[in-house]
């Protein structure tokens, strides 16, 4: 009986997430916490811009991504 209860709360828990994901979706809110280059209303931030396009071009040159991510 217990195991069906919390199986039932998992699928509970599950449809509240996704009726959330796409009420935010809906509203065209950022999907999630601030990213690296965006501000939270997923705007760029020019100088972090610059800093990911730098890091990108070190990898396409071959440079590993540790040796990148040690800057």
């Amino acid at each position: 009986m217990i195991t069906a209860f919390a199986a039932n709360e998992v699928e509970k828990i599950k449809m509240r997430i996704l009726r959330k994901h796409l009420e935010l979706a809906e509203a065209g809110a950022w999907p999630g916490r601030k990213s690296y280059g965006y501000t939270a209303k997923a705007q760029g931030i020019p100088k972090e811009a610059a800093v990911i396009r730098e890091m990108a071009a070190r990898v396409l040159h071959g440079e590993g991504l540790n040796a990148v991510a040690r800057i």
